[in-house]
């Protein structure tokens, strides 16, 4: 499996207003795609800029998420600014934080995508981050780099966004991306239909996965309803039906 990173940045103009809310500086939202279109992982938005370590902790964030025999199988993740992330991935001190990070930084081959690379001239990035020699080396017949950039040609159509607030905000694209990932499926007319009778199926199965994995959260009529803790029970669910 590859997966193809890339930052899509809901960039908001910020001007002099009366409204306190949008005086805070966001960078954007963080999407991980892989080359069939499918978006298996979403982040809140960037906060001050999109540096190396703020990125570098959300992917590992979402890898940590993921079960182990999942992980294993990203063999390669390109990344429009790996020549800057690869040796901060590879540093031997950042390296051995985690399983994860040790992970990401042996087992996970790392280049620029084809759509970026040509605006990349240090000696350094064609020696080590190059998309063209990754490709010979690990004998890819195709793939799709670009599908990040694709994903946000669609995703940046949506503009009146920027007066949600946050939980409006998140759910919204949860919810959006979700049936994007369900229409690349095809499945869209049928498990995410209401009046479809498989879908009934599907959601006791989701249920009886979920309670195995002691999530039970989502099954309590009396669960509290701390949007933060809900969240964190929509990304592990999100997780559950994307690597089943």
């Amino acid at each position: 499996m590859v997966i193809v990173w890339f930052p899509f940045c809901r960039r908001v103009l910020l001007k002099k207003t009366k409204d306190k809310r949008l005086k805070h500086h966001s960078a954007g939202i963080l999407i991980s795609v892989r080359p069939c279109g499918i978006i298996p992982h979403f982040d809140n938005e960037i906060f001050g800029c999109e540096s190396i370590s703020q990125i570098y902790a959300l992917k590992m964030e979402f890898l940590h998420c993921l079960p182990a025999e999942v992980r294993t199988n990203i063999k390669a993740w390109f990344y429009d600014d790996m020549c800057h992330e690869k040796p901060f991935a590879e540093n031997h001190k950042q390296a051995n934080h985690s399983e994860v990070t040790k992970f990401y930084a042996d087992n996970v081959e790392k280049a620029v995508d084809f759509f970026h690379f040509p605006g990349h001239r240090d000696a350094w990035c064609h020696m080590n981050t190059n998309p063209w020699e990754l490709k010979k080396k690990m004998q890819f017949s195709k793939v799709n780099t670009p599908a990040a950039e694709q994903a946000f040609n669609w995703i940046n159509r949506y503009k009146s966004v920027k007066g949600m607030n946050e939980n409006r905000f998140i759910f919204f694209f949860r919810y959006l991306l979700d049936l994007h990932n369900w229409k690349i499926e095809g499945q869209v007319k049928t498990v995410v239909n209401p009046n479809c009778s498989s879908r009934s199926l599907l959601i006791n199965d989701i249920k009886n996965r979920l309670s195995a994995l002691g999530l039970k959260h989502l099954q309590n009529d009396d669960a509290n309803d701390d949007p933060w803790s809900l969240m964190e029970t929509f990304k592990q669910c999100i997780v559950v039906t994307f690597t089943n």
